[in-house]
């Protein structure tokens, strides 16, 4: 019986938990259920920034994973695609 890898296991909670925080962000703005706060385009920025930073750290762990032969590439990409939408929908709408 092979032993559970603990931190490859909180690795991907942690990630399946970013990932569920970042789509449920992106689905309230995009819906107008939440509105981004009213930000000087300094901030705007950095909001962007982060915002763009999270998602591409969220992308390259699902690289890494696809990569390892865990879960399914076409899950994976679609969920790439999926969150470049979503992004630029909120660059547009902010």
């Amino acid at each position: 019986m092979e032993g559970i890898n603990v931190e490859e296991a909180i690795a991907k909670q942690l990630l399946k938990n970013a990932k569920t925080r970042q789509q449920n962000l992106l689905d309230r703005i995009i819906s107008g259920l939440q509105r981004p706060p009213p930000l000087e385009q300094r901030e705007l920025a950095i909001y962007r920034e982060s915002l763009e930073a999270v998602t591409q750290e969220c992308l390259e762990h699902h690289k890494k994973y696809v990569a390892a032969g865990e879960g399914d590439a076409s899950e994976h990409s679609t969920y790439e695609e999926t969150t470049k939408q979503k992004i630029n929908e909120v660059n547009r709408t902010i």
